[in-house]
């Protein structure tokens, strides 16, 4: 059997199934384990508990599915090593941003025609933007076709297909068609806005990928491949060898969200017949709500929106998009809507649930290992385990209110945050056996919930009543004041500076360590900028007044001040010639320590930032360069901070990929990449922003329209 499935509704009951397995007495004692699992939080979670169960959790890796699998597939490719195959040496993964990254060059040079006019705009930013946003949205639409229009029984994968320049929605769309369908077939009109759309997406793709694309001739350039997963795949398992710990056990736990490409993959990676002694061995701990087959259960929207769905912005009915909503009735009775001998609550887990255990149960022909676990208390929460747990739905017999399912109101987050902290605190209180680790706060937006959860909390250990909580990653809302600071930093360059802007930036933590200014008052920055004259701008030239209120001259003023006191009357009634006057009282608003590293700071600010101004064109290499140096100057994460310590490598990571674009070519008398500031910065804050929801809006961000870019996406593939 390719791989080892265990079912349960308990996450309790799939973790003492993993622990078990650790345990078993055939496991080698000194391989590390590998377990990957889909959060941080549980795998904090699933590290507590084995901790507790065997007394210590050690040499436990927790690696992601994509590293996981990438790691099993380098073992076995057989040319990973060999000299005569230099374009395989070596291979590293085509990651999220590069992908974006290769787009986003042949957008740039040479779009297709359908998009020349969406990419051009007057302004410099917007066009970028455009750029940026477009190239990332194609590469993660690029990335969910190879994962999920795979190849099947009598049908080639979408890739495969485009590999070989042969089209692939439209003659799967075109199977019984009629040019006046009302039926929900595809109208004729509707193939031509297929077709129209697949057209250049598979010449951008083609031209990336083909023999000696765009990724090869950077590959030739910087001497490393990158690959997708499924493109990596392919190669490595064309003609396996079997790795020396070929029989190593990984353990895939509560991961939730898998493709039919990851089904196929570990599969063909323990397929015993195909890999002989190199097969691997995996096993599976999957939540699985109901105990009965379920994988037919529609939800409501399912079962009442049937049909083609439109390519082209257009009217809806009102009865279309009625006919998706509960009626008056519905929602007044406040239950939820069955079909004849369906489970209504079942078919809230949704399609992703559902198909993902279709998956788990396809990859080992639905054979696995039943955990499950009735409830053993009879209460309203029991009662809806139960009718989840069993096919046939809803008991009976109704369960009267009680304490173990309740709704509370607030008039606010915040109010409702404090009263779930009440409540923890209360539970803790009654029962000595409660833990916090036993329990969980669920947000349905954490980028917007986790400041507040922060803030309520927050507290000292020792106060009576205080909750202690792990928080988890935050997104883009949760950024460290090292993430922060670059992008302020990058923010500043290509804006015109002024004394709040650099207030800001200096009461950034990150800047302020990095400076040496940690114990600067705000206040007293304020006053000594004011007092020497600075308003806005960098350089006298091009500044209001003969440029006496930018940086660069009330540098020179500030200088002086500290070398010649302004309150001497003597100094202050002698002819300095062309330098500025000393100004009165600054000598005395900062320490004179003080006063040189910021005036030392403030001058390798304006050298740095200089340079990053909009209007000249670099390669990416200088840009990173530039960055770096910029990074190193004024910045310093705190080795204590975790967060800020992951955004550092994060930010370095970044500026290392950027850095070898510039070997991107379209031949060998064409000059290496280059660009505007503008595209590097919008570049960075594309790449760090939240992704919760890339991908799954018909919205780019920044208010970029894309309703049809996304439309194959829903379209059905076999």
């Amino acid at each position: 059997m390719p791989a080892t499935l265990h079912f349960s509704n308990s996450l309790d009951t799939l973790a003492d199934r993993l622990i078990e397995n650790i345990q078993a007495p055939d496991a080698d004692p000194f391989a590390t384990t590998a377990i990957a699992t889909p959060a941080s939080a549980l795998r904090d979670w699933l590290k507590v508990r084995i901790a507790e169960k065997t007394g210590i959790a050690a040499n436990i890796a927790f690696p992601p599915l994509e590293n996981l699998l990438w790691d099993r597939l380098a073992e076995r490719d057989r040319f990973r090593e060999n000299p005569d195959e230099p374009d395989r040496l070596p291979a590293r993964l085509l990651d999220s941003f590069s992908f974006q990254g290769l787009v986003l060059s042949r957008l740039r040079r040479d779009p297709p025609a359908a998009l020349r006019a969406y990419l051009t705009s007057p302004h410099p930013e917007d066009a970028a933007r455009r750029a940026c946003q477009l190239a990332g949205q194609l590469a993660s639409l690029f990335r969910e076709y190879e994962y999920n229009r795979v190849a099947e029984p009598g049908y080639a994968g979408l890739t495969e297909s485009w590999m070989k320049g042969e089209p692939s929605f439209a003659r799967h769309l075109v199977r019984g068609h009629r040019p006046d369908a009302t039926d929900g077939r595809m109208p004729v009109t509707h193939l031509t806005d297929v077709q129209a759309l697949e057209e250049w997406q598979l010449d951008i793709y083609h031209s990336l990928f083909e023999r000696g694309g765009l990724r090869d001739r950077w590959g030739e350039a910087v001497k490393t491949y990158r690959y997708t997963l499924p493109q990596y795949a392919h190669m490595a398992l064309e003609k396996p060898v079997a790795p020396p710990d070929a029989g190593r056990v990984y353990h895939l736990f509560g991961l939730s969200n898998i493709s039919p490409f990851h089904r196929d993959l570990i599969g063909q990676l323990a397929d015993a017949e195909k890999l002989g002694e190199g097969a691997a061995r995996f096993v599976i701990y999957a939540l699985n709500p109901c105990a009965e087959y379920w994988e037919d259960v529609l939800t409501l929207r399912e079962r009442r929106a049937r049909g083609w769905r439109a390519l082209t912005a257009q009217p809806v009915s009102a009865a279309r998009v009625a006919a998706t909503r509960l009626r008056e009735e519905e929602l007044a009775a406040g239950e939820v809507s069955d079909a004849e001998d369906e489970n209504g609550l079942l078919a809230l887990f949704g399609k992703p649930g559902r198909e993902t255990i279709k998956l788990w149960c396809q990859l080992t022909g639905h054979d696995f290992h039943e955990n499950f676990r009735a409830p053993e208390k009879t209460s309203l929460l029991a009662t809806v385990q139960t009718s989840v747990l069993r096919r046939e739905g809803p008991l009976a017999v109704r369960t009267p209110p009680d304490e173990s399912l309740r709704f509370r109101h607030a008039t606010d987050p915040r109010s409702e945050l404090e009263g779930v902290r009440a409540e923890i605190a209360l539970a803790l209180a009654q029962d000595p056996t409660l833990r916090p680790e036993d329990l969980a706060i669920i947000p349905t937006d954490p980028a917007s919930t986790l400041p507040v959860m922060r803030a309520v909390f927050a507290g000292d250990d020792r106060l009576p009543g205080n909750v202690p909580l792990l928080f988890p990653d935050g997104g883009a809302s949760e950024e460290s004041p090292f993430l922060q600071g670059f992008r302020a930093l990058l923010t500043l360059a290509g804006a015109e500076v002024t004394r709040d802007a650099l207030q800001a930036l200096l009461g950034n933590a990150a800047v302020r360590r990095a400076a040496g200014l940690e114990n600067l008052e705000p206040s007293a920055l304020a006053g000594f900028l004011e007092a020497a004259g600075f308003s806005r701008g960098w350089n006298r030239s091009g500044t209001g007044a003969g440029g006496e209120s930018s940086l660069e001259a009330a540098l020179d003023r500030a200088t002086l001040s500290l070398a010649v006191s302004g309150d001497d009357g003597a100094a202050a009634g002698a002819s300095l010639h062309d330098l500025p006057r000393p100004v009165p009282g600054l000598w005395h608003r900062l320490d004179r320590t003080e006063a040189d590293a910021l005036l030392a700071w403030l001058e390798r600010l304006r050298a740095h930032l200089v340079p990053l101004r909009p209007g000249t064109e670099r390669g990416f290499a200088e840009w990173a360069g530039l960055l770096r140096a910029l990074r190193d100057a004024f910045l310093k994460p705190a080795a204590t901070h975790p967060t800020e310590v992951r955004d550092a490598y994060e930010v370095r990571r970044f500026l290392d990929e950027m850095e070898v674009w510039s070997a991107w070519s379209q031949g060998p008398d064409t000059p290496p990449e280059s660009a505007d500031i503008v595209l590097v910065t919008t570049l960075f804050a594309d790449r760090f922003r939240d992704t919760d929801s890339a991908g799954r809006t018909n919205f780019l961000r920044g208010g970029v329209r894309t309703g049809p870019l996304s439309a194959l996406r829903g379209l059905p593939f076999r």
